[in-house]
C-alpha cells in the first residue's frame, strides 16, 4: 500500500482528519478519493466503495480492499456522492 493511502487509512481508523495527498484524505468519518467516499463505518460494519472511477482511485480501492477484507462492498456510487455508503446498497 502506498504511503499516502496508508496515512489516510490510519487517520480514518483513528477518527482523525488527514490529507496526505490531494487525491486521498480522511475527515475522520470517511476516507475519500478526490471528492468521493471510499470507506465509511456504520455501527459495526465497514463499507467499501468499489465503483470504478479513475486509475488513481482504482489503486486506492485495491489497497483498501486488501486491508478491509470484511468490508461490505458497495457499487454504483455516483462520483461526489455526499450521503452514507450504506444508502447505495
Amino acid at each position: 500500500m502506498r504511503k499516502n493511502t496508508r496515512q489516510a487509512l490510519t487517520a480514518w481508523r483513528n477518527g482523525k482528519s488527514a490529507r496526505p495527498a490531494p487525491s486521498i484524505w480522511s475527515n475522520g468519518d470517511a476516507l475519500y478519493s478526490y471528492a468521493t467516499p471510499l470507506v465509511m463505518c456504520d455501527d459495526d460494519r465497514v463499507y467499501l466503495n468499489v465503483t470504478k472511477y479513475s486509475p488513481t482511485t482504482s489503486c486506492h480501492q485495491s489497497a483498501l480492499a486488501a486491508e478491509l477484507r470484511d468490508a461490505v462492498r458497495v457499487d454504483n456510487v455516483p462520483r461526489g456522492f455526499s450521503g452514507h455508503l450504506s444508502q447505495c446498497l
